[in-house]
Formats: structure tokens, sequence, C-alpha cells
């Protein structure tokens, strides 16, 4: 187990949910897509760097975060994006019968890859002895099936979304 790498995951996991949850004063959303941009990139490359791992213990842990402070963190964050929520996509690219465009949404990208981040943060953080290795584990499962798919598409996006200068 790389500690260096898992460290360095942790601070940048706890860096992308800090700067979803607490806006700059001085924010427009061309900065604001700019800083999505790069907490992504890092997150995603550091992501495929994580190994797999054994899961330490099947015990399952409750939802951490509060529907209220999550429903709050999604306005803060629609207010944050302005017009620039929704983009085209086709759901599975490499599968070249699935041609159909569908609509995707940034805020929903962002918002899941903050609570798939967040909820690991709080394993993580809890003072029982197999939570960080349960938490390592989540990160990589949940990039693997989850978050890293709204990552790649949340970045796509934002490429577009910066080249036209919205």
């Amino acid at each position: 187990m790389n500690t260096n790498l898992i460290s360095s995951f942790v601070l940048a996991a706890r860096a992308l949910c800090e700067f979803v949850t607490n806006p700059k004063e001085e924010e427009d959303s061309t900065s604001f897509l700019r800083a999505t941009q790069h907490h992504l990139l890092h997150l995603y490359q550091l992501s495929i760097q994580l190994e797999w791992m054994d899961l330490p213990s099947d015990m399952e842990f409750d939802e951490f975060i509060h529907k209220t402070h999550f429903s709050e963190t999604l306005q803060t964050l629609s207010l944050r994006l302005g017009t620039n929520r929704y983009y085209w996509s086709v759901f599975a690219p490499t599968d070249l019968r699935d041609d159909e465009p569908v609509c995707c949404d940034l805020l929903d990208d962002l918002g899941d890859i903050y609570q798939d981040l967040k909820k690991a943060l709080v394993i993580y953080d809890l003072p029982i002895e197999y939570c960080k290795e349960h938490a390592i584990w989540q990160f990589k499962f949940d990039f693997e099936t989850h978050w890293g798919n709204h990552c790649i598409n949340a970045l796509r996006g934002i490429h577009f979304f910066l080249k036209a200068g919205t």
C-alpha cells in the first residue's frame, strides 16, 4: 500500500469537498469551472493510481451526509454553475450500438462526486482501526463504479463550457 499516494488522495478529496462547500466571494462561473477542472483532474490522476485491496470487513456504514446539508450544497453549486449545467454525451461511448445522446447535468456530476468522496472521508476519519482501510477500498470502488464516470463526463462538459467562453 502506497501511503504517500493515499495521503495525497485523501488531501485532494478533502480539498474538493472543501471547495464545493465553500465558495469564494468574488468567484465568477469561469473561475469556478477552471478550479473545478483542476480539482477533478488531480483527483482522477490520483484515483487511477490507487491499487485495489481486499475489503477489510463487511461492516456497513450508515449514510453520513445529512440530506439537508447535501440539498444546501447542491443549491450553492447550482448558483456557482449558472448556465453551465447541461451538456450532451453518449451513455456508453465504447458501445458502438449505443449512439443515442443523453442530456447530462454538471450539477448531478459534481453532486455525486462530492457525495461519494465525502462518505468515504467520513469513514476514513472514524476512530476504528479498520475504517481507514475500508475508506481506501471505498475510494477505489466508487471511482471505478460510479464517480469516475461522472468525473470524465464533467471534465468533458467543463472543457466545452470554457471553450465556448460562457
